[in-house]
């Protein structure tokens, strides 16, 4: 049986279906995915998903099969091998966070993870050619659920990307450095997260330590050969003045 990530396989869903309710910072459910791309095209994909009390209470009404309050984590995986843990943590108020943190060798292990934790999305493109990273992420949802109103609580939701390289274009909703951000709310079918960056944009850190100390060495190989020379033509200057013939006394 192929596995199914019911929180962040439905959580999206509600995201879109219920995104005429304006999103906050302090939304009673949020979701935050974070997918960190290396130049060599691997990295990691972080997840959180976090509940207020409000957000719990309103869950326990709705009778889901296998939720509770103690394993409300490991509780979101449904179907078998369970390849990525869930860390659960309680927060002050009755909340709860459920965090996670998987790594991926190279894009095609990072196509895998993302279906798993965004099922209603597709890569249109993901690949590294020529020197660029691009990347280009559909939704394919449909905008319905069975869930009903969720009036009673409010939700939010961010898609988190950080590109290698120097970042040459994007349709983020907000871009910090080469951190991007899409607004889950405002997403909808045919939605597409994409990104476009240059690799080898800034020196490897390494690199510049190495230079600087090969640097500061042939500075010290020159002061050293300058300060020789001019010893060498020091001495030779004196046994010079001190072997000239001197003239007679009394001439």
């Amino acid at each position: 049986m192929k596995k199914k990530w019911f929180a962040l396989g439905m959580l999206p869903i509600l995201l879109f279906a219920f995104s005429a309710a304006p999103a906050r910072a302090d939304a009673d459910l949020a979701i935050n995915v974070t997918t960190t791309v290396k130049a060599d095209g691997s990295g990691t994909l972080d997840a959180e998903v976090s509940f207020s009390k409000n957000a719990v209470d309103w869950l326990l009404t709705l009778g889901m099969p296998g939720f509770s309050v103690d394993s409300m984590c490991s509780g979101f995986v449904m179907g078998e091998n369970q390849s990525i843990a869930w860390k659960q943590e309680s927060q002050p108020g009755g909340g709860t966070v459920c965090s996670s943190q998987a790594t991926f060798a190279n894009l095609e292990e990072l196509k895998s993870l993302t279906g798993e934790y965004l099922s209603q999305a597709t890569f249109t493109r993901l690949e590294i050619t020529g020197g660029h990273f691009y990347y280009d992420l559909a939704s394919n949802s449909e905008g319905a659920t069975n869930f009903g109103p969720m009036s009673p609580i409010t939700v939010g939701g961010s898609w988190i990307l950080k590109v290698p390289g120097d970042l040459l274009d994007s349709n983020a909703d907000k871009v910090n450095g080469l951190v991007l951000t899409w607004d889950l709310t405002k997403v909808a079918a045919g939605t597409h997260f994409r990104a476009e960056s240059k690799l080898g944009g800034g020196l490897d850190p390494t690199v510049v330590i190495v230079g600087g100390i090969l640097l500061l060495g042939c500075c010290c190989l020159v002061i050293l050969i300058a300060g020789g020379a001019a010893f060498f033509f020091l001495r030779r200057r004196k046994a010079s003045a001190a072997g000239a013939p001197q003239p007679a006394v009394g001439s």
